[in-house]
């Protein structure tokens, strides 16, 4: 059993070490693609607006702010006779989509990141006392099957977002 528990976890680990790496890398690859199309789109609705309301918006342009943004295009109607224009209509349309989409990856990324880790540090303690919880009956297959579990949750993780990254 002894032995079980080494291979299964130093798996565990090496193997969630290599597909968050991978994923992290697709994932932030996305999230600055993303980053470059909200602040594409907030340079229009920014241009959407004239000089006192244009100049609220700024600052929420300059800090990435794009939620705030959103709200505000709810409150204030747009006051340039241009952003009337199917185009600007259209890229505007787009803006709440993606600022969710943007919070989804990020909230899922997180998630992912925490169980990762979670559960690499956990099997690295597992390693590391391998002995004594041979020792202990029933403790063994307790542990495998929370490893297990970790991990059936860690890749269930990682398939949500790579389902909202591929949005």
């Amino acid at each position: 059993m002894e032995t079980t528990l080494y291979y299964t976890f130093s798996t565990i680990s090496q193997t969630l070490a290599g597909a968050i790496a991978l994923l992290g890398a697709f994932v932030l690859y996305r999230l600055q693609s993303l980053g470059n199309e909200l602040e594409d789109i907030g340079i229009t609705t920014m241009n959407a607006y004239r000089s006192r309301l244009r100049d609220e918006l700024t600052p929420l342009h300059a800090e990435e702010e794009y939620e705030k943004i959103v709200a505000f295009t709810h409150r204030h109607a747009f006051d340039d006779p241009s952003a009337q224009s199917p185009y600007v209509a259209s890229r505007l349309k787009k803006l709440e989509p993606l600022v969710a989409r943007r919070k989804a990856i990020r909230s899922w990324l997180n998630r992912s990141l925490v169980l990762t880790v979670g559960l690499i540090a956990a099997s690295v303690g597992i390693l590391a006392l391998t002995p004594r919880i041979v020792g202990t009956p029933g403790l063994t297959c307790l542990l495998l099957a929370v490893g297990w579990g970790w991990l059936i949750l860690t890749f269930g993780a990682y398939t949500a977002l790579i389902k909202h990254t591929l949005r």
